[in-house]
């Protein structure tokens, strides 16, 4: 969950978060944004939530939220419609859900589509014109041909690209891929990954199931309904794969970046997933003062324990990840921004975090949940190499401060230590430890 940092004066979206002023940030502190989308069981997001019912962990270490939204942020989102051989069907489908399906945005959200077989193309620049992009979408199936082969890791990558350099820097940015996930060409999982982070984009996918468009998934002969799909790592459950093919691990690049995928052929497909990239959660936090520039640090989110009990089962999905910025300078030891503490959230009876529920077993898993070995591990699991599972060897939340021990003041600190206070802390002396010598 690579997020770029946010360098602010103010943020009003935290303010209404926590019912105060807007609190005025100095420009030199660098906030990371995490985006987090909170589900059901049943896949409905969960909205509602506020920067309490969060905790949020950095490097396995508990960090105060320091600004939160929820519905307020922008969105882009780039439409990624593959239109290689067979996908005529699929892209005519989402054509016509389009107009309902982009009713989930807000207004002042943007969209652009851009076409990929072996080259990629942009048909529509950005755009708050949703109706524009509806119709966008139309022309794609009117206008192109539907014959060439197709580059799946290009045309991700170059999304990625675009999305860097064209979008808004105070909204969130998605990518919407419509493909078979069946590319010609390399496979390059990381590459993807790491182009996403860079853009600070979250990647949806909706996967046709049938890559020769038979409206069959692939079966084995005896085997009645049982579909085929997880004895094939990295291709999407039902698809079949084509001579000279490979999966280009579409499904598998959207859950570590933080997004999901569904079948094209969902009901809802397309509004669902809308849904859930509107309806994200931001969390902003500052980088560490130990960190190093260009280190790749990890993120955990967790629901505190009361949001967890109003919402039993539900899911996070994230990225995990972060990378210290090239341009972040450690703050002098021991200050903090006085705004930015009145920004963050510490609420002791609330954050200590749930462990995450298992799924049913006919359900994909989703993020932050512990995956089977043979896949790639999705945002919140352990990465192997890319970082630690944040859900072990997490550090309990801080006790509450004791009855005996209080501020001096409302205004934070602790009290100058008064003899007394040396003379009540030490322990009594044990008969015979005492330097004098003991009488008869």
């Amino acid at each position: 969950m690579i997020f770029r940092p946010i360098f602010c004066l103010t943020l009003a979206a935290a303010a209404a978060a926590f019912g105060q002023e807007p609190p005025v940030f100095r420009s030199d502190v660098s906030l990371v944004r995490v985006d987090v989308l909170v589900s059901s069981p049943d896949r409905r997001p969960v909205t509602g939530l506020s920067a309490a019912d969060f905790v949020l962990y950095e490097n396995q270490r508990e960090q105060p939220i320091r600004g939160f939204a929820s519905d307020e942020m922008p969105l882009d989102v780039l439409f990624l419609i593959d239109v290689s051989v067979s996908m005529r069907p699929h892209v005519e489908r989402i054509a016509r859900a389009s107009r309902q399906a982009l009713s989930s945005l807000a207004p002042g959200d943007r969209g652009a589509i851009m076409v990929f077989d072996r080259q990629t193309r942009l048909r529509l620049p950005w755009t708050d014109s949703l109706e524009s992009v509806a119709a966008g979408l139309d022309a794609v199936v009117e206008q192109e041909q539907f014959n060439g082969g197709t580059d799946i890791t290009r045309a991700m990558l170059d999304a990625a690209r675009y999305v860097r350099s064209s979008t808004r820097k105070d909204g969130r940015r998605a990518i919407v891929i419509l493909t078979d996930d069946q590319t010609e060409r390399d496979r390059n999982v990381d590459r993807v990954l790491r182009a996403l982070e860079d853009a600070d984009a979250v990647l949806s996918a909706l996967i046709a199931p049938d890559a020769l468009g038979t409206g069959r998934p692939m079966r084995r002969p005896g085997w009645g309904d049982i579909i085929l799909g997880p004895r094939f790592p990295g291709r999407y459950p039902g698809t079949i794969q084509r001579p000279h093919t490979r999966s280009a691990g579409t499904a598998e690049i959207a859950r570590a970046s933080g997004g999901d995928s569904l079948p094209v052929e969902h009901a809802g497909a397309l509004r669902e997933t809308l849904e859930a990239l509107r309806q994200r959660y931001s969390l902003f936090f500052s980088v560490p003062a130990d960190a190093r520039v260009g280190q790749r640090r990890s993120i955990s989110v967790a629901l505190a324990r009361d949001a967890a009990r109003r919402h039993p089962g539900a899911q996070l999905k994230y990225r995990a990840e972060y990378v210290v910025p090239s341009d972040w300078t450690p703050p002098p030891p021991g200050e903090v921004s006085a705004a930015a503490a009145s920004a963050s959230v510490g609420h002791p009876d609330q954050n200590a975090p749930v462990e995450a529920q298992a799924p049913p077993d006919d359900r994909r898993t989703a993020a932050n949940e512990h995956a089977p070995p043979s896949r790639r591990r999705a945002a919140g699991e352990n990465y192997g190499t890319r970082g630690p599972d944040p859900r072990l060897g997490v550090p309990a939340p801080a006790e509450p401060v004791s009855s005996g021990t209080k501020p001096a003041s409302d205004k934070g600190g602790w009290r100058p230590a008064t003899p007394q206070d040396y003379e009540s802390a030490r322990s009594p002396e044990e008969p015979g430890k005492s330097g004098k010598k003991k009488k008869d």
